[in-house]
């Protein structure tokens, strides 16, 4: 099951092949508090509509050095100084954007952006050796 959250209100829902099943919760947090939700009845076509951010974390706390790899990149391509892997900071959770929607961030700030990817899997039943 793929869910999205769309329109400017971040209706939750469910994508059914070119349509969005909508579910009964008001947010994507309460979709996965309750374990599931129900659909409503009501479905909206996928093309067209606005998609949002999954969901909206209320805290996001990252280190800076956490992967070798990713420092020993910055390196190469002349960042104007190393990541420190001691350096933990906060995220902007406005940062967290839907498909196609602009990566906005004060340019009087900073002359140089980093990347990331980003994936989250949620599994609704326990296991062992997941991989």
């Amino acid at each position: 099951m793929k869910l999205v959250s769309f329109g400017e209100d971040r209706i939750v829902g469910a994508l059914d092949g070119e349509e969005i099943a909508v579910l009964d919760v008001a947010t994507m947090r309460e979709y996965f508090e309750r374990g599931g939700a129900d659909e409503t009845g009501e479905r909206i076509p996928l093309a067209g509509t606005r998609l949002r951010a999954p969901i909206i974390p209320t805290k996001l706390i990252h280190t800076a050095g956490n992967f070798r790899e990713h420092e020993e990149e910055s390196k190469q391509v002349g960042w104007s100084h190393e990541i420190a892997p001691w350096i933990v900071f906060f995220q902007n959770v406005d940062a967290i954007v839907g498909p196609d929607e602009p990566v906005v961030y004060p340019e009087h700030l900073t002359e140089e952006l980093d990347y990331e990817l980003e994936l989250a899997v949620v599994i609704k039943k326990a296991g062992k050796w997941f991989s």
